[in-house]
């Protein structure tokens, strides 16, 4: 029996992002707090609600204005992830969701300047679609496809150094590239609006997580090959037993 709880167990630990090793982590249970930082600052935006049986975070903001929560990663390969909906959206305009900048510090010049380099990639609101975007340049890399009220999932894991970003939509990897890089320090920021505002969004947020490379969800189908090879490790147990 204890061989058949640690089973389940190890599915359940490939299955939930609750139980990987974030090194920040909401369940949506509760308003964000320190090390995530809200804008506007006063007063602070969000709202919990009840989505089909769940608490949410619901960020909502006008065209033109922004809602959100960030944090400064200390990471040169940063992962950012969420679990969310849209549940109204404008037509047109564009709005950012989750946007990930890796902390890539490349030189400090003789006067003190720090000079950094990373993707800016982000999952935004573009004219109805879901894209994966470069959010502080306002272009984009693909097209997920039609905006709906569905709850999606997104990683975003972006490499400082190597200039790389993957991106991970609803449990398939939908991009891995170079897009270009700027100079900006790290940052993870989530919710309606960062750089890219022109869209008017209301969005609830299931969960969010900030880490790295070792906190990519696994792909569904190697979900399925973990799960089916723990299973007949179980029947095994039981018929030995």
């Amino acid at each position: 029996m204890r061989k058949v709880l640690l089973t389940a167990a190890l599915v359940f630990a490939f299955a939930s992002p609750g139980v990987l090793a974030w090194n920040a982590y909401l369940d949506g249970s509760t308003m964000p707090s320190d090390p995530w930082w809200p804008w506007p600052e006063d007063p602070a935006p969000g709202e919990l609600v009840l989505v089909d049986g769940e608490t949410c975070i619901r960020m909502s903001a006008p065209a033109d204005e922004a809602a959100e929560y960030y944090l400064n990663p200390t990471q040169e390969i940063t992962l950012g992830a969420a679990r969310f909906r849209l549940e109204s959206y404008s037509p047109s305009g564009a709005k950012d969701l989750l946007c990930v900048i890796a902390n890539n510090l490349v030189e400090v010049t003789p006067d003190g300047d720090m000079i950094f380099s990373s993707p800016s990639v982000s999952i935004t609101l573009v004219d109805g679609c879901f894209w994966v975007y470069d959010y502080t340049e306002g272009t984009g890399f693909v097209n997920l496809g039609l905006a709906d009220n569905a709850f999606h999932t997104a990683y975003i894991l972006v490499d400082g150094p190597q200039g790389t970003a993957t991106v991970a939509w609803d449990g398939n990897i939908v991009y891995q590239g170079n897009p270009p890089s700027h100079d900006f320090d790290g940052w993870i920021e989530w919710g309606a609006g960062s750089w890219q505002v022109s869209a008017a969004v209301t969005a609830d947020f299931d969960w969010v997580g900030y880490g790295g490379p070792e906190d990519m969800v696994p792909e569904p189908s190697n979900l399925a090959t973990i799960a089916v090879g723990l299973s007949g490790l179980v029947a095994a147990i039981r018929r030995r037993r």
